[in-house]
């Protein structure tokens, strides 16, 4: 991980297999790959990502998701200023020695980004993922319902804005 900060230029979310997704964050840099994580379905990934963009686009100034993998905690922090958006991805490790408590933390990764721009990608992930899915397929590789009134919801903020969306 870097302690620089970013210009993200892409956000993926892919469902890879029954209970597992990827979330990737590419920057605006040819030299760095970018985190990717692998998240399991012990929350909703995509439906408490999209809640909180949501919440962004309609005021609010910090929102934060909790992803879980088999051997790791990413906390994501989402905060708006004006129209930028700031993403900070801290992931929590369990101890290598039996003999501490204490979570091993690394190096946040961290993003700017036009939060019209990153609410376009979202959408534009949430629509590849109907597309491919449907409703129904979709729940059985994700335990959790497609969050198609949020889907809705952010389409129609999206086409509100007027503000240009790049990155």
């Amino acid at each position: 991980m870097s302690p620089y900060t970013y210009t993200l230029q892409a956000f993926t979310y892919t469902v890879l297999r029954s209970g597992w997704s990827e979330v990737a964050f590419r920057p605006r840099v040819r030299w760095q790959r970018g985190p990717r994580y692998e998240v399991s379905s012990q929350s909703d990934v995509l439906g408490e990502l999209v809640a909180a963009v949501i919440a962004l686009l309609q005021g609010a100034e910090r929102r934060e998701c909790v992803w879980h993998s088999d051997f790791a905690r990413d906390t994501v922090r989402l905060d708006r200023e004006r129209a930028k958006l700031r993403i900070e991805i801290n992931s929590w490790f369990p101890p290598r020695r039996r003999k501490t408590t204490e979570d091993l933390d690394r190096e946040p990764w961290r993003f700017t980004v036009s939060l019209l721009y990153f609410a376009k990608q979202l959408r534009h992930q949430l629509t590849v993922l109907l597309n491919r899915w449907g409703l129904d397929g979709y729940q059985t590789m994700w335990p959790f319902p497609f969050p198609l009134d949020a889907y809705r919801t952010l389409g129609q903020l999206i086409d509100e804005r007027t503000e240009p969306s790049t990155p």
